[in-house]
C-alpha cells in the first residue's frame, strides 16, 4: 500500500513538473513570436523571400557575406512545416526571420512588410510536394501581387520553365533565373573552356576573390569612350570593365564588350570585376 502511494505520488509530481514546464516553454514561445511579429511591423527597406528550396540557405549565406548587404534584415516566408534554422548554422539569426504562409495571398505579404521592403526575391518552392508547372504559377503569382502591392520594389523569381518568363516581364520583375538553364550552360561552357569554371565560380561568389558590381557612371565621365573609362577604371580602382546598362524605351539593355569607341552616356550603369565594391566618386543613380 505504501509503495503504491509512493508511485502515485511520484507520477503526480512529474505530472505537475512536466505541466510546469511546458507552461513555461509555450510562454516563452509565445513571448519570442510577438516579440518577432512586432519586429516585423517594424522593418525597412529589408529583403523579403518567398518560397524555400534547397538553395535557399545558399542565398542568405551569399547575401550575408556581402559587406554592403549583410545588416539587410531578411525575411523568409513560406509554407514551411518546420522553419530551417538548421540549414542555417552559419548565419546570425537575429536578424533572418521566418513567416509561416502563404506568400501568395496579400494578407501575407502584408505582414511581412512588403510595402517597406527594398527586394523581393521570388525561389521556386519546394516545402510541399507540386508539379513544376504549379510550382512556377505560383512564382508568377506572387510575382504579379508583389509587383501590384509595391512597384517599385527590386524583384528577382527564380523559374523552372523559361515559357513562364512573359508574365513576369509584363508584370515588371527586373531579374529572371532559370536555374537549370544556368547550370547546363556552366558544364558547356567547361567543356568548351577547360578551366573556366573557376574562374565563373569565383566571379559567383562574393566569399572569395573578384565579383561583379554594377555601379552608376559617374557625371565627369559622361560622352567618354569605353575604352577611356574602361582604362580609367583599370588604372584608379583596378577594376574591369565588361559591360554598360543602360535604359532604352523603359527597358534595360546590357552591351556586353561594346566597340572600343562606344561613348557612355549620362544615367548609364557600368558593369565591372573587382575585388571590393569600387568607390567611384561622382556617380549618379
Amino acid at each position: 500500500f505504501i509503495t503504491l502511494i509512493v508511485m502515485i505520488g511520484g507520477l503526480t509530481m512529474f505530472a505537475v513538473f512536466t505541466g510546469v514546464v511546458s507552461a513555461v516553454m509555450m510562454q516563452r514561445l509565445k513571448i519570442v513570436m510577438d516579440v518577432k511579429n512586432l519586429e516585423l511591423d517594424e522593418l525597412r527597406n529589408h529583403i523579403v523571400i518567398c518560397g524555400w528550396n534547397r538553395s535557399g540557405h545558399l542565398i542568405i549565406e551569399e547575401l550575408h557575406a556581402d559587406p554592403s548587404m549583410k545588416h539587410y534584415p531578411i525575411v523568409v516566408v513560406a509554407e514551411f512545416t518546420e522553419t530551417p534554422e538548421h540549414e542555417l548554422k552559419r548565419i546570425d539569426l537575429s536578424r533572418l526571420y521566418f513567416k509561416i504562409g502563404d506568400y501568395t495571398i496579400i494578407d501575407v505579404l502584408e505582414s511581412v512588410g512588403i510595402y517597406h521592403a527594398a527586394r523581393a526575391i521570388l525561389l521556386a518552392d519546394a516545402t510541399h510536394p507540386r508539379s513544376d508547372q504549379d510550382r512556377d504559377a505560383r512564382t508568377v503569382l506572387a510575382a504579379l501581387t508583389i509587383e501590384k502591392l509595391h512597384p517599385g520594389i527590386y524583384t528577382c523569381a527564380q523559374l523552372l520553365d523559361r515559357k513562364n518568363n512573359v508574365q513576369l516581364r509584363v508584370a515588371g520583375v527586373e531579374d529572371v533565373i532559370v536555374a537549370a538553364e544556368l547550370a547546363s550552360h556552366l558544364i558547356a561552357t567547361s567543356v568548351r573552356n577547360q578551366g573556366s569554371v573557376d574562374v565563373l565560380a569565383e566571379l559567383l561568389t562574393v566569399q572569395i576573390g573578384n565579383q561583379f558590381y554594377n555601379i552608376p557612371l559617374p557625371e565627369q565621365w559622361v560622352g567618354k569612350a569605353f575604352w577611356e573609362v574602361s582604362q580609367l577604371l583599370k588604372d584608379e580602382f583596378d577594376t574591369i570593365l565588361l559591360a554598360i546598362e543602360r535604359q532604352a524605351n523603359g527597358n534595360r539593355e546590357t552591351i556586353v564588350n561594346p566597340p572600343k569607341d562606344r561613348p557612355v552616356m549620362l544615367g548609364d550603369n557600368l558593369v565591372v570585376i573587382a575585388r571590393s565594391l569600387p568607390q567611384v566618386a561622382g556617380g549618379k543613380s
